[in-house]
């Protein structure tokens, strides 16, 4: 993987023909991933001129499926089936995806990240995040029957604001979120900014 997101494939022989397919799994639906991924995989098995499948995992709901055939017409014959595209339709029922057709002499996928996602996406995710932490420390602390110090109540509310959203709240909105923040504006997965 190098800095950018991006993952290289490169073959001298073998398989001429690559597909990346990304999927931003929405929350709770792992299973549902796993099944479908299990049902991708044994569809492009029977395909004429399949060579490999690999799977890779990506924490927060991120999911890499990358199959190499033989050839491009092998790649083509198989996108094209029927059953090609059932799996993909029902792939995005709980997932958002991204495809990918790569040379593999010297074929480079762009993987998503949230840092690819727009900044506005990003603040009102943080923002819904941040918004009712301050609400309830603020009330907590003005409700204690000794007012504290403006320097005090500052530092106070900012240890478990900052706390809060570390270990808690981001990780929660940010997987809940992750597949409206990454989706670009024609539905997939978002790759650049």
């Amino acid at each position: 993987m190098t800095p950018n997101n991006e993952a290289s494939v490169t073959t001298d022989e073998g398989p001429q023909a690559c597909l990346v397919v990304t999927r931003i799994v929405a929350p709770n639906k792992e299973d549902d991933l796993r099944r479908w991924t299990d049902g991708v995989g044994d569809a492009a098995r029977a395909a004429d001129g399949f060579a490999a499948m690999l799977r890779f995992r990506q924490t927060g709901g991120l999911s890499h499926n990358v199959f190499l055939f033989q050839s491009a017409a092998d790649l083509d014959r198989w996108e094209g089936t029927r059953r090609y595209h059932q799996l993909m339709e029902d792939g995005d029922r709980f997932s958002t995806a991204r495809r990918q057709r790569l040379d593999p002499g010297n074929g480079i996928a762009q993987l998503p990240a949230e840092s690819d996602s727009p900044k506005w996406k990003r603040f009102m995710m943080t923002y819904v995040a941040v918004l009712p932490i301050v609400l309830v420390v603020n009330v907590a602390l003005n409700a204690l029957p000794q007012p504290l110090p403006a320097l005090a109540q500052a530092v106070v509310s900012s240890l478990i604001l900052v706390a809060a959203m570390t270990w808690a709240v981001l990780p929660f909105v940010s997987r809940r979120l992750k597949p409206w923040v990454v989706r670009d504006e024609r539905g997939r997965a978002r790759i650049e900014r």
